[in-house]
Formats: structure tokens, sequence, C-alpha cells
């Protein structure tokens, strides 16, 4: 009889510590579901944010793009040099795009008289951190000592990049 219960007591130890691996399993699988879903939402989020950030990016291209410059004066500061090194720069920037703008980078360059046309694009020089709503305008005055050495040069201005509100 002993050996009859004690028999029972081995299979009900046994069945008992099957049950206690097997809900063990189980939670682990259950474990390893959550960290994978936890995994799968996690790059969902990153593609989702890169995706903002794109389009972001695109966004301030275009309001770039659309940013108008419009030259209103150049004034070399020492014209009896015969050089424009030191010179004053007015510039009226208006947002023609539907975005609103926070900041941009101004660039400028000199060119010779006898160039017809401005580059396609100028290097950035200044950042401009101006909120411009659609339409909105602005006259920047700019100082520079990185003007031509000849006064018969003309000067080219463009928006480098621009930087708008989500």
């Amino acid at each position: 009889m002993i050996n009859a219960e004690y028999g029972e007591y081995i299979r009900a130890e046994t069945a008992f510590r099957a049950q206690q691996e097997e809900a063990e399993r189980e939670l682990q699988r259950e474990q390893v579901e959550a960290a994978l879903q936890r995994q799968k939402e996690r790059a969902a989020d990153e593609a989702r944010r890169q995706i903002y950030v794109a389009e972001l990016a695109r966004r301030a291209q275009v309001a770039a793009n659309l940013l108008r410059t419009n030259i209103d004066r150049l004034e070399c500061l020492y014209p009896s040099l015969q050089t424009c090194d030191h010179f004053e720069l007015t510039v009226t920037v208006k947002n023609a795009s539907k975005e609103i703008v926070t900041s941009f980078m101004l660039g400028w360059t000199f060119i010779s008289e006898g160039t017809p046309i401005c580059p396609n694009s100028i290097p950035g020089k200044q950042r401009q951190d101006i909120r411009l709503r659609p339409n909105d305008t602005t006259v920047l005055t700019i100082k520079g000592y990185d003007g031509p050495k000849s006064t018969n040069s003309r000067v080219c201005v463009g928006i480098a990049s621009s930087e708008i509100s989500p």
C-alpha cells in the first residue's frame, strides 16, 4: 500500500511539474510574443516618424523655393578704395508659399557686370530666424565683409534652405 501511495504521489508530483513547466513555457511564449509586438510597434512608429520627417523636409524645400528675394540696395561702404569688400545690402524677402516659414538661410554671391544671369544655386551665408506667414514680407539689412574686389560687380541673392512650422 505504501508503494501504491508513493507511486500515486510521484504521478501527481510529475503531473504537477508538467503543468508548471507548461505554464512556464506558455508564459515565455506570451512574453516573446509581447516583445515581438512591441518591436513591431516601435518599427512602425519609426517608419511613421521617418515619413513625417521626409515630408516636412520636402515641404520646407518647396517653401524655400517659394521665398522670393529682391535686392533693394547694395552700397559699397568704402567706394573710394575702388573695392566693395565692405558692403551693406538691403533685401526684401516675401513668403509666396502656403507654409509658415520659421527660418531660412540667405545667401549671396557677387558676379561681374558682364555675367548676364545669376547662378542657379547660391550657398547660404546667414541664417534668419524670422517667422513669415504666407504672403508676409520682411526687409533685411546685411553688412558683409566678403564683397568683390571691384566696384563693378553685381550681387545675386537667394534662399539656400528654409525651416517651416509643422
